[in-house]
């Protein structure tokens, strides 16, 4: 007999188009239970669906914020969520293994925190809110993704933002802002290999992209150039 049928009161399921938690069941084991037997489906860390309930941006967000600090929710906007974690949010698909936030540079002390941070500079028109969540717009998140995930990843990604209905012309114009990024050369190339058709690369990276990559620095951008 699936769990669902033994709780007490019994949970129906069908009409809760939410995240469901494992204090919405009885607990955690009653969750995993419950996710064994196909009632639930997750989609980020402890949060799941119902089954047949579509994950909508709107809820992706919700299921990231569960666990975001409350700087990701401040009005001020100190901590924004972006990268592969802003990817997911527009697009669905897999969760990310670790949610990264952008910083305004001098507007928040990175040392304060463990999180994934980035220090970077961007406008208000850069981000948007989600269910209380801040989150790189999709132009950003493309622009972002050019910069620091790896190629194979970050174009298909970036096909998908455009498909749906992104415009790589206001990326490209973030990518050219003038600060100085030592992963600009390196950006380029992904946007120019996610513009073309799908069947003409099969997002092969071109062999001068990793020369000019940096990965794994905490600093976006440096400093506007003099």
């Amino acid at each position: 007999m699936p769990i669902i049928d033994l709780l007490h009161p019994p949970i129906d399921l069908a009409p809760l188009e939410r995240l469901i938690l494992p204090d919405d069941v009885g607990g955690y084991a009653a969750w995993q239970v419950m996710v064994r037997d196909g009632a639930l489906v997750p989609l980020c860390g402890e949060a799941a669906l119902p089954v047949g309930v579509a994950a909508t941006q709107e809820l992706r967000a919700e299921a990231i914020g569960l666990v975001a600090p409350p700087e990701a929710q401040a009005d001020s906007r100190p901590l924004v969520v972006s990268s592969l974690a802003a990817a997911w949010i527009w697009l669905g698909g897999i969760a990310p293994a670790e949610v990264e936030y952008t910083f305004h540079l001098g507007r928040y002390r990175a040392a304060e925190t463990c999180l994934a941070v980035r220090a970077s500079q961007f406008t208000a028109n850069d981000v948007c809110r989600i269910n209380g969540l801040w989150v790189t717009n999709p132009e950003r998140t493309i622009r972002d993704l050019a910069l620091w995930c790896p190629f194979d990843q970050a174009v298909p990604l970036i096909k998908g933002l455009i498909a749906a209905g992104a415009s790589l012309a206001i990326a490209e114009a973030m990518l050219e802002r003038p600060m100085r990024l030592t992963n600009r050369p390196a950006a380029r190339l992904v946007l120019q290999t996610a513009a073309r058709p799908t069947s003409a690369s099969l997002y092969k990276r071109p062999a001068d992209a990793a020369s000019c990559l940096t990965v794994g620095i905490l600093f976006d951008e440096l400093g506007k150039v003099a």
